[in-house]
């Protein structure tokens, strides 16, 4: 599968180290290239003398991941990192909320039972006459369906904790993905899922702009096999 890597270094029994890289599947070659590039360029900076570190890259598009443990069967749910538009959905909440978790089961019912190459989702649904969400659902490669479907259940649950009717929200464990925003953000369009029947584009609410949109990012990492969290604005 383009996107996503699986490699060890040094002999069984002896000091072996287990690496991992997957990136958002929709993801153009030299973005996913940059992603894991830069992941992997601030493990070694951060975490030098650690037994296992995960990190998703600056603009939060890719896992990577490396362990003195194999990554067979994995289903662990932290660190974690969570991006959120500071900006609330105000008008049409009851909508919203419907049409996002009517989305979202559908979206991981998807990914959770397609192919274990591929365990990728995106779709979109609207929520107004002039509104729709656009959402997408990935888990690592390999994973069984229950385990894919926990984890973005996992993933969801952290999102009604925190943050609601956000108008964008970016969501990474270290076995899934999670992400919704209300303007288009899927890069490729890819055969691992079929998405709803295209809506017309001059209904869709226009992109915000980078100078209006307030990003908060808090993000997890290892320290020492503990669990610090840190703000990032």
């Amino acid at each position: 599968m383009v996107g996503f890597i699986l490699a060890t270094l040094g002999k069984e029994g002896f000091e072996r180290v287990y690496g991992l890289g997957l990136c958002r599947s929709d993801l153009h070659d030299e973005d996913c290239f940059s992603c894991v590039n830069s992941s992997s360029q601030a493990i070694i900076e951060k975490c030098p003398y650690q037994k296992e570190a995960t990190d998703f890259g600056p603009p939060s598009l890719c896992i990577v991941r490396y362990s003195d443990k194999s990554f067979s069967r994995i289903t662990d749910s932290s660190p974690a990192q969570l991006i959120y538009n500071l900006s609330k959905i105000t008008n049409n909440t009851d909508e919203f909320d419907q049409a996002l978790y009517s989305l979202v089961d559908s979206l991981i019912d998807t990914a959770a039972n397609s192919s274990p190459r591929s365990k990728f989702a995106t779709g979109a649904k609207k929520f107004s006459e002039y509104d729709s969400i656009y959402a997408l659902m990935e888990c690592i490669p390999g994973q069984t369906p229950d385990d894919c479907r926990y984890c973005l259940r996992r993933a969801v649950s952290d999102y009604q904790e925190c943050c609601t009717r956000k108008r964008g929200v970016v969501l990474l464990r270290p076995t899934c993905i999670f992400q919704y925003d209300l303007s288009p953000f899927i890069e490729i369009t890819t055969d691992a899922a079929s998405p709803p029947p295209p809506l017309l584009v001059d209904t869709f609410a226009p992109p915000p702009t980078t100078s209006t949109t307030k990003i908060k990012k808090i993000a997890y990492y290892y320290d020492k096999h503990l669990m610090q969290k840190s703000d990032i604005m």
